[in-house]
C-alpha cells in the first residue's frame, strides 16, 4: 500500500523539553495518519502504531495515567490524556515576567530574536496589543545601543519598521565587518590555582607533595609513584584487552586522554563511593584570578539562566554546564542566599573526584525544583562548602544528564573521518585508459568558409637549422598519432608553421592568421567564472583535471582538413584534428565537451577545464558526493573517447585554482599569482605599460569595488592626445591600487533559493551597484555618468542606477523571486508603487526595462548604503568607456535613454518651445539654476543663491535638455513668459481646480498654483457666472421656554384656495384658516382671533410678504405689543417652523380632498398624535392636557398635566437636526461694511451684480447698495468681489461734516433700522430699482416687495417690552444716529460709514417710503 512508502514520524521522548516534544510529535502524527492514509483504517492499528511511537519513558506515563480500557482503545483519548500530562498549565503573570525580561543575547540575530519574543508573547495573552509589546520589548531588549536610539527617535514607530531598521543596521554592521577586516586581539586569561595553605614551586625531578597530586597515567588516580603499588598494576583492560591500565585511561578511548590533562585546565566532576577527602575542598569551584595575556586561546565558560523555585517564588540562577560532570554541584552560601537561612539536608554518601585526583565530601544533598521552556523538573544537588576566595563568582554546576534534560545541550555521536584522497585514487587508477593515448569525439567538425574571400597561399618561412632535427621527430610523432598528415597534391590555402619550444615541450602549431579572416565562425557561448559561481555553493571538496591534447579530440572533415595545409622544411602537412589558432576551435571544443557530458551533476565546464564538487552537509557527505561524480565523470569520458591529462589534475581538494581564482567552500578569491604580479610590478614608464598594469588590474575589478575611482590618473594618460606626465597622483593610485588588491575580500557564491539584495546609488558623478546575500558581496560594479547623463534630475540618475546594477547582474536576477533593491532615494519608492503611466517618460522607459527583474524597491538610509554609495561617489569628471574595463561601458539602454527628447512627449507648439528656450538663456534665475544642476546640488540650501532657493525641494526632478529646463515632464517657464501662460490657460474660464491641473500637466514653476489661483480668482467673468455658494451651518432661533411664547406666520395656496398657518415654536401646534382673500386686514383678523384665543407672544416671525409688512401690520404689532421680526428676502430658512408647518398643512388638506373627509378633523387628530421623539402632542404642550376627539379615550387620559423637559428636548432635537444639516455645510467669512461684492441673481441664467455693504443686521444677513439702492440678502447670497480693474465710482455715502444736517423724516413716528433682532426694525422701502443689474436681482415671485430692507427683532419677555418702549420713546433723528466703526476696505480704501442713515435720493425717487 501507499502507507508503506510513508517514513514513520520520529519517537515521542521525554528527553529535553517534554512539553514542545509533544507539541512537534502531534504535528508530525497529524500528519503521518493523512500521507499513510491511516484514517481509513481501523481504530485498533492506529492505536497499535501510535503506541509503538512512544519510548519507555512515555510508555510509563501512559500506564500511570490509568486509563481504562475502552480510553486505551481510542487514539483520540490518549493524546487527549497525553496533552493534559504533557502540556503544561500557563501562570500569566509569570509567563509576562518571563517575556519581560528577555533580551537580546550577545551573537544572537534580530530575526532570532524576534521569533523568541513572538513565542514568549502567544502566552501572555496581550491580545490586541501584542505587536505593540513585542515592539517596546525589542527596543528595550536589543544589544545595539545605536539602533535603540535611532528607534527611540521615531514617534510613529510600529513593529514591522522597527524590525525592518534592526535588520537594516545589522546587516549594515555585517558589511562593515566584512569589509574593513578589523583585526582585534583577545585577551587570553593564564589560568592558575590557589590552594590553601603556603604555596611553593614544585621543582622538576623531586619526589615531592606536588609529584603525589598528579594523576597516575595507568589507574587515573593520584598516589605516590611507584608503578608496581598502582592498583592498574596487572590488570586486564576491557576496551583494548591490554594489560597494566584500567579502561578508563586507555589510550584507546578518546575521553580518556581529556582526563590526563593538566589541572589548570577544565575539571571533571565524578561521582564515586570512595571515602577519601582532599586537602582542598573548592579546587573545582574556583574560577581563577586573570593574571596575563599571551598567545593562548581564551577559556570559555558555559553558563545557562534556570528559574529555581523556592517556597513558590521563582528566582533566576545562572548556571554552569559541565559536560564531564556526573552529578549536580551547589555551593552553601548560594543556598543561604535562595533560601534565607540554612536548608534541610538529606544525608549524601556520595565523594565528589575532582579533576585533578582531590576528592570532596558533600556536606549533603538537596532537591531544587527549576523551571525551563515552561516545564517543572526536581533536579538533586549535592552541597559543598563555599569557596575561600571572597571574591570568586559561585554557580550551581549542571551535570551533563541534566543539560540533556533540560534541553540546553544535545549529546550526538561524533565521527572523525580522516580526509585523503586514498579513495579518489583508488578511482583514477580504475581508469587509467582515461589517461592515456589521445582521444577523438564522435562526428567531424567542417570549417566554413566566407565565399567572397579568395584562398591564400602564404610564403613560406625558414625555420632554424638547430630546431630542424627537432621538427622533424615532432612532425613524425603527430604523423604516427594521426593528427597530421603530409601531403603532395595541390592545396588552395596553405598557411605557415609556428614552432611554440619551451624546456618541457616543442609544440607545432599553424599561423591562420589569413584563413582567420575567411572563415564564418560559429559563436557558442564560453562560460565565465562569473556565470558558473552560482553552481558552486555547497561545494567543499574540488577536483580539477584538464582534457589531454585539448582541440586534437575533434576531428576535422577531409575538406577542411586541406583548409589547413601548412608549410615545413620537410613537404607540405595537413591537420586531420582541430589545430591550435583557428578562430572556430575555441567555440567548437566547448559546445563539443558539454554535449558529450550533458546531464552529469556537480560537474563544470570551461575551456579543456573540468571543474569536479563535492557537495554535503560534512566533510563525510561531500567526499561521497564528490566520489561519485568523479566515476561518472571518467565513465562518460571512456564513453565518448575523452583522455584527460594525468600530470595536471588536482585530486579532492579544500581549494583550487580555477580559471585564474581561488574556488574554496568560503567563496571566490583572487588568484595569489596574479596579486603577486601585480605588487611586483614596477611603475609603468609609457601609455603601453600602463595599459598592462590596466590590463591586470581589470581582473580584481570584481574585487575592489572603487577600483574605477582610483585608477582614474592611470586611465586618464591612456586617452589619445594626453601628453605623458607621470606625477604624485599616478604613484599614489599605483600603491593604492597594489594594496587593495592584498585586502581583496572574498566574494560568496550565488544562491537561488537565498533572498538577493541589490543596493544602488547616484552621485553626481557616477553609478554604483552592489549585489547581497545574507550581508555578503556576490559581485560590485560601478561606472562614470556620461556627460549628458550628468544633466539629467536626479531621481532620473537613481533609477538609472537601478537599471545599470539590474542589467549587469542580469545572471542573478532574471527569473529570480522577492528581488529587494534598496535605495537612498525615497521618492523612488513612491513611483514604482504606482502606475507606470504617471511617471516621467526617461523612468517610464527604466521602469518597462525593469519589469522583467521584477524588482520591489525599498527605501534606506544612505548611511546604511555605504557600499554602493561609496561605488557611484569615487568617480572623478571626465570619465569615458574605456576598452581595457568592460565595466565602465555603456550599452545599449542607456545610449536609447539619452536618445528620449521630454519635449515629444510635451503637448506644447514647437514655436513656443523655442520661446521657452531663448527667455530661459535670459532669464537671470533660471541661467543660475541651470548652472547649479550642471555642478551639482550643495549639500544644504544655504549655499544656494537666494533666487534658486525657491527650487531646492524640487532638485531631484530638476533636468536640462536642448537648453530647456525640466522638472518631469513639465517645462519650468521663465518669469516674463508666465502670466502670458496663465491667460491661455485660462481661456476658456474653466475655474480654479480645472486651471490647476491644466498647468500642471506640462508646466510649473515656483508658486505656480497660488499665481493661477489669484488670477482666476480676480476673473470678472468668472465672478459674474459663477454657481451658487455653499450652504452655511445652521443658525437657529432661540428655543423658547413658554408655549405660545414664540409664533411663525405665513400663507400658501392649494389650488385656488388661500390659507393662512400660524405655528407654536415651543409646541409645534399650529391654527389654520382658509382665507378670501391675502392681505394685511385679514391676516391682522387671524392673528386676533387666535391671540384672543391662546394669548399675545413675545415675537412674531415671518417673511417680507406684503401682508406682513405693511402700516397696518406695523401698527397692530405696537398696539398689540409684540415684536414683529421678518428673515432674509429669499431666505425661506429663516422662518423655517412656519414652512415646516405649511408643508404639513398641504399634505393633510390634499390628502383630506382625496379622501372626502374633514379637514379640521382631521387636524384635531393631528394635534393629538404624538411627536417622535418627544413622548407627547402638540396639543399637549401648548394646553397641557389632551383634547377629546372621535377616538375614545379614558377620562384619566383627559385630565391637565404640565408636560416637562419641553425645552430639553427641543434642544436635543435642534442639535441632531444642526449636525445633520452641517455635514455640507461650509463657515463664510464675514463681511464688513464699504467690501465689494456680488449679489446672487433671482433669476437663473444671470449675472452676479455688483454691490456693497452698506449695513450689518448680524453674520448672515447685511443691506447690499446696488445702483443707489438698497436691499437685504443673506450671506448666502453675497461673496467678495475681486476686481482684476480700478473700482468704479459709488454712491457709498462718505462720513459727513459737522456742518451736515441730515432731513427730517417724513413720518415722525417711523421706528429705528435696527441690525438684529434685538430691537424692533422698521420698513425701509426704495422703490423699483431700474437698472438692468438690479431688475436681475428682483425677479421672482415677490417682485412687488423684494427691494425692501428690514430690521429683525429678537428680544423676548420683559427685555423685549423694554427694548421696544425705549424705541418708540426716541425722537426720529437720534433713531438714524448710528455710529459705525471706521474700517478700511479690501483695495486698501478708508470707509467712514456716515453718523446719520441718509441716501442719495435717485431721480424722481424718494429715500423713505412708507
Amino acid at each position: 500500500m501507499a502507507s508503506s512508502n510513508v517514513p514513520l514520524p520520529d519517537k515521542m521522548t521525554m528527553k529535553g523539553n517534554a512539553a514542545e516534544n509533544w507539541f512537534f510529535f502531534k504535528m508530525a502524527w497529524d500528519d503521518y495518519l493523512i500521507s499513510a492514509f491511516l484514517e481509513k483504517k481501523e481504530e485498533r492499528v492506529k492505536v497499535s502504531t501510535l503506541r509503538s511511537l512512544f519510548d519507555r519513558s512515555v510508555m510509563q506515563v501512559l500506564c500511570n495515567l490509568k486509563l481504562t480500557e475502552v480510553q486505551l482503545a481510542s487514539c483520540k483519548e490518549i493524546i487527549g490524556a497525553l496533552d493534559a500530562y504533557f502540556v503544561p498549565k500557563v501562570n500569566i503573570t509569570f509567563e509576562r515576567y518571563v517575556f519581560g525580561s528577555t533580551n537580546q543575547g550577545d551573537d544572537e540575530p534580530i530575526d532570532e530574536y524576534v521569533g523568541t519574543l513572538r513565542k514568549l508573547s502567544s502566552t501572555c495573552s496581550y491580545q490586541a496589543l501584542e505587536d505593540e509589546m513585542i515592539r517596546d520589548r525589542l527596543v528595550l531588549g536589543i544589544k545595539n545601543e545605536s539602533t535603540r536610539k535611532q528607534l527611540l527617535k521615531d514617534s510613529e514607530l510600529t513593529l514591522q519598521k522597527a524590525i525592518d531598521i534592526c535588520r537594516a543596521n545589522e546587516l549594515a554592521d555585517s558589511q562593515m565587518k566584512r569589509i574593513t577586516k578589523a583585526e582585534t586581539s583577545e585577551n587570553v586569561n593564564k589560568i592558575f590555582r590557589q590552594r590553601q595553605g603556603s604555596f611553593r614551586k614544585p621543582l622538576k625531578g623531586r619526589n615531592n607533595e606536588a609529584d603525589r597530586k598528579i594523576p597516575c597515567k595507568y589507574c587515573g588516580n593520584v598516589h605516590k609513584h611507584d608503578r608496581r603499588k598502582c592498583p592498574a598494576y596487572g590488570e586486564k583492560c576491557k576496551l583494548c584487552f591490554r594489560y597494566n591500565h584500567f579502561a578508563s585511561v586507555c589510550g584507546s578511548s578518546q575521553n580518556a586522554r581529556g582526563k590526563l590533562k593538566r589541572a589548570s585546565h577544565v575539571k571533571t566532576l565524578q561521582g564515586s563511593e570512595s571515602d577519601e577527602e582532599s586537602e582542598s575542598s573548592s579546587e573545582a569551584f574556583l574560577i581563577d584570578y586573570v593574571n596575563s595575556a599571551d598567545n593562548q586561546k581564551p577559556k570559555r565558560t558555559w553558563v545557562s539562566s534556570l528559574d529555581f523555585i523556592v517556597r513558590k517564588q521563582i528566582i533566576p540562577v545562572d548556571c554552569q554546564l559541565d559536560s564531564g560532570a556526573t552529578i549536580n554541584v551547589v555551593e552553601r552560601d548560594l543556598l543561604l542566599k535562595l533560601f534565607g537561612k540554612s536548608p534541610k539536608l538529606r544525608p549524601s554518601s556520595t565523594t565528589i573526584r575532582c579533576f585533578g585526583g582531590s576528592s570532596v565530601k558533600p556536606l549533603g544533598k538537596i532537591e531544587i525544583s527549576v523551571q525551563k521552556n515552561g516545564c517543572k523538573h526536581p533536579l538533586v544537588f549535592e552541597v559543598v562548602e563555599s569557596a575561600s576566595k571572597p571574591n570568586a563568582r559561585s554557580l550551581p554546576i549542571l551535570s551533563a544528564e541534566t543539560c540533556e534534560l533540560l534541553d540546553l545541550v544535545k549529546l550526538k555521536e561524533v565521527k572523525i573521518i580522516q580526509s585523503t584522497a586514498s579513495d579518489s585514487k583508488a578511482i583514477i587508477e580504475q581508469y587509467n585508459d582515461v589517461f592515456s593515448g589521445i582521444g577523438c569525439l564522435e562526428g567531424e567538425c567542417h570549417l566554413n568558409v566566407s565565399p567572397s574571400f579568395k584562398p591564400i597561399k602564404q610564403t613560406p618561412r625558414r625555420v632554424p637549422v638547430p630546431l630542424r632535427e627537432e621538427l622533424r621527430q615532432k612532425l613524425e610523432e603527430l604523423v604516427s598519432k594521426q593528427i597530421i598528415k603530409k601531403e603532395a597534391g595541390p592545396t588552395h590555402w596553405i598557411s605557415n608553421l609556428v614552432i611554440v619550444k619551451s624546456p618541457k615541450k616543442f609544440r607545432v602549431c599553424l599561423d591562420p592568421r589569413p584563413l582567420n579572416q575567411a572563415l564564418l565562425r560559429t559563436e557558442y557561448e564560453i562560460p565565465t567564472i562569473e556565470s558558473i559561481a552560482p553552481e558552486l555553493k555547497d561545494a567543499k571538496i574540488f577536483t580539477v583535471v584538464d582534457t589531454k591534447d585539448g582541440f586534437w579530440n575533434v576531428k576535422l572533415s577531409e575538406e577542411s582538413s586541406y583548409l589547413t595545409t601548412f608549410w615545413t622544411p620537410f613537404g607540405r602537412y595537413r591537420w586531420l584534428r582541430l589545430p591550435f589558432g583557428i578562430k572556430v576551435a575555441t567555440d567548437e571544443y566547448q559546445r563539443r565537451l558539454h554535449e558529450a557530458f550533458d546531464g552529469l551533476k556537480d560537474i563544470i565546464i570551461i575551456q579543456d577545464d573540468i571543474l569536479i564538487l563535492g557537495r554535503g552537509v560534512t566533510d563525510e557527505a561531500a567526499s561521497a558526493n564528490h566520489d561519485e561524480a568523479l566515476r561518472k565523470l571518467l565513465d562518460r569520458a571512456r564513453e565518448v573517447n575523452i583522455k584527460f591529462n594525468r600530470d595536471k589534475i588536482k585530486l579532492k581538494q579544500k581549494s583550487v585554482k580555477y580559471m585564474g581564482h581561488i574556488v574554496s567552500s568560503e567563496g571566490l578569491k583572487p588568484d595569489p599569482d596574479k596579486i603577486r604580479a601585480i605588487n611586483d610590478m614596477r611603475y609603468p614608464r609609457d601609455v603601453q605599460e600602463v595599459k598592462s598594469f590596466m590590463g591586470i588590474v581589470t581582473y580584481m575589478a570584481k574585487f575592489v569595488p572603487n577600483l574605477s575611482a582610483i585608477s582614474e590618473p592611470l586611465r586618464v594618460l591612456t586617452k589619445k592626445d594626453t601628453i605623458w606626465t607621470w606625477g604624485e597622483d599616478q604613484c599614489k593610485a599605483v600603491d593604492t591600487i597594489k594594496r587593495l588588491v592584498s585586502q581583496a575580500p572574498v566574494l560568496a557564491y550565488y544562491d537561488p533559493n537565498k533572498q538577493v539584495t541589490l543596493q544602488a546609488d547616484a552621485s553626481s558623478k557616477g553609478l554604483g551597484a552592489v549585489i547581497l546575500q545574507d550581508g555578503r558581496p556576490i559581485a560590485f560594479a560601478s561606472r562614470s555618468l556620461a556627460p549628458n547623463e550628468k544633466q539629467w534630475a536626479q531621481i532620473e540618475k537613481e533609477c538609472l542606477s537601478i537599471l545599470f546594477g539590474c542589467e549587469r547582474f542580469a545572471q542573478y536576477l532574471v527569473g529570480g523571486k522577492d528581488i529587494i533593491v534598496q535605495t537612498d532615494h525615497r521618492p523612488l519608492e513612491n513611483i514604482f508603487r504606482k502606475s507606470l503611466l504617471s511617471a516621467p517618460v526617461r523612468l517610464q522607459r527604466m521602469m518597462l526595462r525593469l519589469q522583467r527583474y521584477n524588482p520591489t524597491v525599498c527605501y534606506i538610509r544612505g548611511e546604511k548604503m555605504f557600499i554602493a554609495d561609496a561605488l557611484s561617489r569615487l568617480h572623478l569628471p571626465d570619465q569615458s568607456p574605456v576598452a581595457l574595463d568592460e565595466v565602465y561601458s555603456i550599452d545599449s539602454i542607456h545610449q536609447e535613454l539619452e536618445s528620449l527628447k521630454v519635449s515629444d512627449n510635451i503637448n506644447m507648439m514647437q514655436a513656443s518651445l523655442q520661446r521657452v528656450k531663448a527667455e530661459t538663456a535670459n532669464d537671470e534665475t533660471l541661467f543660475l539654476l541651470a548652472s547649479t544642476i550642471k555642478s551639482g546640488w550643495p549639500s544644504n540650501k544655504e549655499q544656494l543663491p537666494e533666487c534658486v532657493t525657491p527650487f531646492w525641494d524640487f532638485k531631484d526632478e530638476l533636468m536640462i535638455q536642448d537648453g530647456i529646463i525640466y522638472r518631469g515632464n513639465q517645462v519650468v517657464i521663465p518669469k516674463s513668459l508666465r502670466r502670458e501662460f496663465i491667460e491661455k490657460i485660462h481661456r476658456c474660464h474653466l475655474g480654479q481646480n480645472a486651471s490647476l491641473r491644466r498647468a500642471r500637466e506640462s508646466l510649473f514653476w515656483p508658486q505656480m498654483n497660488a499665481e493661477i489661483k489669484d488670477r482666476v480668482k480676480r476673473c470678472d467673468v468668472c465672478q459674474k457666472f459663477s454657481i451658487s455658494q455653499t450652504q452655511t451651518p445652521m443658525t437657529s432661533h432661540r428655543i423658547p421656554s413658554l408655549p405660545w411664547e414664540r409664533l411663525s406666520l405665513d400663507t400658501f395656496k392649494v389650488e385656488a384656495d388661500e390659507y393662512a398657518v400660524l405655528v407654536d415654536t415651543y409646541s409645534d401646534f399650529f391654527e389654520l384658516r382658509q382665507m378670501k382673500n391675502i392681505n394685511s386686514s385679514s391676516i391682522i383678523n387671524f392673528l386676533k382671533d387666535n391671540f384672543a384665543r391662546h394669548g399675545v407672544p413675545q415675537l412674531l416671525m415671518s417673511d417680507n410678504a406684503p401682508q406682513f409688512v405693511g402700516k397696518e401690520m406695523i401698527k397692530f404689532a405696537k398696539e398689540w405689543e409684540f415684536i414683529h421680526s421678518t428673515s432674509s428676502p429669499f431666505h425661506s430658512q429663516g422662518n423655517g417652523k412656519a414652512e415646516s408647518a405649511v408643508k404639513i398643512a398641504k399634505r393633510m388638506i390634499r390628502k383630506c380632498r382625496a379622501d372626502g373627509t374633514d379637514i379640521y378633523s382631521a387636524l384635531l387628530e393631528w394635534r393629538n398624535t404624538p411627536t417622535t421623539n418627544m413622548d407627547s402632542s402638540p396639543v399637549q404642550r401648548l394646553m397641557s392636557r389632551r383634547t377629546r376627539s372621535s377616538i375614545p379615550s379614558p377620562p384619566q387620559m383627559l385630565v391637565p398635566e404640565v408636560i416637562p423637559s419641553v425645552r430639553e428636548l427641543l434642544i436635543d432635537k435642534r442639535r441632531r437636526a444642526k449636525a445633520q444639516y452641517d455635514q455640507h455645510a461650509k463657515e463664510l467669512p464675514p463681511l464688513h461694511i464699504g467690501q465689494e461684492v456680488l449679489v446672487k441673481p433671482v433669476a437663473t441664467n444671470r449675472q452676479w451684480a455688483e454691490a456693497i455693504i452698506h449695513n450689518s443686521h448680524n453674520d448672515s444677513s447685511y443691506d447690499v447698495e446696488i445702483d443707489g439702492r438698497l436691499y437685504r440678502r443673506n450671506r448666502t447670497w453675497l461673496k467678495p468681489y475681486h476686481r482684476s480693474s480700478p473700482p468704479r465710482r459709488t454712491s457709498f455715502p462718505t462720513r459727513p461734516s459737522s456742518s451736515h444736517q441730515s432731513p427730517k423724516p417724513k413720518s415722525p413716528t417711523q421706528p429705528p433700522a435696527q441690525p438684529s433682532e434685538a430691537t424692533s426694525s422698521p420698513t425701509i422701502r426704495s422703490p423699483q430699482p431700474t437698472s438692468s443689474s438690479a431688475a436681475n436681482i428682483e425677479k421672482g415671485k415677490e417682485n412687488s416687495h423684494a427691494d425692501q430692507i428690514k430690521g429683525t427683532k429678537s428680544h423676548s419677555g420683559e427685555q423685549g417690552l423694554k427694548a421696544r418702549s425705549s424705541s418708540t420713546a426716541r425722537s426720529s433723528s437720534s433713531k438714524l444716529d448710528i455710529q459705525h466703526p471706521v474700517k478700511t476696505s479690501r483695495l486698501g480704501r478708508e470707509v467712514k460709514p456716515p453718523k446719520r442713515l441718509t441716501f442719495s435720493d435717485p431721480p424722481n425717487t424718494k429715500t423713505y417710503k412708507n
